[in-house]
């Protein structure tokens, strides 16, 4: 699961702020948490937590939905 679809199931974001830092994120190469952070878009912790869930489901940990 991207990091954008976890803030999207979160409630962190919407679809319309993770288009616009996607496309930023192609010319700026920077990762999009750095570009969320830097918009003030999400604070660090809500970034931590949504790292943490990317990957407990990219490596089949996550069993609540």
């Amino acid at each position: 699961m991207k990091l954008g679809t976890v803030l999207i199931n979160r409630k962190t974001l919407t679809r319309e702020q993770v288009q616009i830092v996607l496309s930023e994120q192609i010319h700026s190469g920077k990762k999009l948490g750095e570009l969320l952070i830097e918009k003030n878009w999400i604070r660090l912790d809500e970034l931590k937590w949504a790292l943490q869930e990317q990957y407990w489901r990219n490596n089949s940990y996550w069993v609540i939905d």
